[in-house]
């Protein structure tokens, strides 16, 4: 992440830090807001990466909202197993607050992508969404990181994936149920923007689930995971479609 504009950033006075209850927030919200993006970082990743985006969706009032994930930036909460079920209570307790400012729109990367399409299926009352490299078949892309052959190698061991979040046998099958119920489940008013040169989550497999879903996806020819470099275009494609879906 780029350090200068993070501190450019927390400078800034339309900027506000709180919390919502335990969840540590940041936003930028237009006085004349008309809508409010939500934002979900990734694994590894924390709220101050919303820097990336938020200054050109501030001058066509659209507001940014972003939110530590448990474990990251400044959460300081513990938990004796990766909180999987944790970060979805923490998003829809962040959209509960974000609609009392304008219509909510969502936008994840990676890991974020994939808490998102899961709390879609739960309540697609969104106005859309955008996503960022998501880890579609996150459940998978831990198994082949972890090169592990089968779920039972996991019974006796704990696995940290970043920090102190622990990745134990009853949570990796949380999460193989719930890259189940994305790709089986029918997700709408979703827009991917991937990288063709992501290492981290295929384009194959994102490719494949777009199909699938029959949702749009927009290929970035060279673009690696997170796709750094293309902020300009994402945010600008961000802001045109906020703006048309209210036109």
């Amino acid at each position: 992440m780029n350090e200068s504009l993070v501190k450019k950033t927390r400078q800034d006075p339309r900027v506000q830090s709180f919390q919502i209850g335990e969840i540590h927030v940041l936003q930028a919200i237009p006085e004349k807001v008309t809508n409010v993006i939500v934002y979900c970082h990734g694994l590894g990743a924390n709220k101050e990466w919303m820097a990336r985006f938020y200054e050109k969706c501030y001058q066509q009032q659209i507001g940014i909202i972003a939110f530590d994930f448990p474990g990251h930036g400044e959460d300081q909460r513990f938990f004796e197993d990766f909180p999987f079920q944790q970060c979805l209570l923490d998003l829809k307790q962040v959209i509960t607050y974000a609609k009392t400012i304008a219509p909510v729109h969502l936008f994840g990367s990676s890991f974020g992508g994939f808490v998102i399409l899961n709390e879609l299926l739960q309540s697609p009352e969104i106005e859309s969404t955008f996503l960022m490299c998501p880890a579609v078949n996150f459940y998978s892309i831990v198994k082949r990181k972890l090169s592990i052959a089968k779920e039972e190698d996991l019974q006796d061991q704990d696995i940290y994936l970043y920090q102190k979040l622990k990745l134990s046998g009853s949570v990796y099958r949380e999460l193989q149920e719930a890259e189940r119920n994305v790709i089986q489940g029918k997700i709408s008013h979703v827009t991917v923007i991937h990288g063709k040169e992501d290492k981290t989550v295929f384009y194959s497999d994102v490719e494949a689930f777009c199909v699938q879903q029959q949702i749009e996806l927009i290929p970035v020819e060279q673009g690696k995971h997170e796709l750094y470099d293309y902020d300009e275009m994402i945010v600008q494609y961000l802001v045109k479609s906020i703006v048309s879906i209210g036109s």
